[in-house]
């Protein structure tokens, strides 16, 4: 029986980048699955903010 772990990310966060590598080379061969699920920081979209002599 294989062992089956179940991670919960944001695939737009940078962090997952710095654990994804090491986590798949820690599992490579051995008899477990890996199993991405999405969870969103932010689900909605927000305006560009508009440059003006204010912000510089």
């Amino acid at each position: 029986m294989s062992l089956k772990i179940r991670i919960y990310s944001d695939f737009v966060c940078p962090f997952l980048f710095y654990w994804k590598n090491p986590l798949m080379e820690a599992v490579n061969g051995k008899d477990i699955e890996i199993e991405w699920m999405p969870f969103e920081l932010r689900s909605y979209s927000t305006e560009p903010m508009s440059l003006n002599n204010e912000c510089i």
